[in-house]
């Protein structure tokens, strides 16, 4: 994922789903879901276990696993700020 954010990542990503589809080729959300959690880097490692602990990976579509990691990301860059604050 680099040094994208969730959004910008899934930009990039649904682009790409696009492309495969356009060419007739059948996946499954919850297949492309768990492709995108095993690239995700160590700072979504607790939101994806989870999401694999709620045995709902097996329908949990994009657009679902998306929403939860930009949640996660907001949740983290408001403890970065709160942080920041106490450190001045």
């Amino acid at each position: 994922m680099g040094g994208d954010t969730v959004k910008e990542y899934s930009a990039k990503l649904f682009e790409t789903v696009n492309k495969i589809r356009l060419f007739s080729e059948t996946f499954q959300d919850s297949k492309f879901a768990e492709n995108i959690m095993i690239s995700l880097p160590a700072l979504f490692r607790s939101k994806i276990q989870a999401i694999q602990e709620s045995n709902f990976l097996k329908i949990l579509s994009m657009v679902e696993l998306i929403s939860k990691l930009q949640a996660q990301e907001q949740r983290s860059s408001i403890r970065d700020e709160e942080v920041s604050e106490f450190e001045f």
